[in-house]
């Protein structure tokens, strides 16, 4: 974390999680590969669930979550052909898969943000 007062803070040493941010909220929620946390609240840490069958983890693959703590993440199928598919997480509940069409590791994607209506934004291309 950086602020101007104290430069770059590596997060661990405050007692956060020791894993990379993902995304992080405008009101300092923050979400990693596998946790939400709130920041100044190094105890706030709270498990994802795990990611439905047939997908991989979050975090790595675009991430955004809002200050209620409701996430979107692209998760990646295990199939054969590894196809990225944008899913939505509330804060409390279960994972909901936002679009039926993947995208495949070569075309290009990109996560905007979710909001307090918990809509997501996102850009997925894939070539013809």
């Amino acid at each position: 974390m950086w602020s101007q007062s104290t430069g770059m803070v590596d997060l661990k040493a405050f007692g956060y999680p020791n894993e990379r941010p993902a995304a992080i909220s405008p009101g300092g929620k923050v979400v990693t590969w596998s946790v939400w946390y709130q920041l100044g609240n190094p105890s706030s840490a709270v498990p994802l669930p795990a990611p439905p069958q047939g997908f991989a983890g979050a975090g790595s693959n675009g991430s955004a979550i809002n200050d209620a703590g409701d996430q979107a993440h692209f998760l990646v199928s295990t199939s054969t052909q590894n196809l990225v598919y944008p899913f939505r997480l509330a804060n409390g509940g279960s994972w909901q898969m936002i679009s039926s069409f993947g995208t495949g590791h070569l075309s290009r994607y990109g996560m905007g943000s979710i909001n307090g209506a918990r809509d997501v934004t996102f850009t997925a291309a894939a070539p013809g």
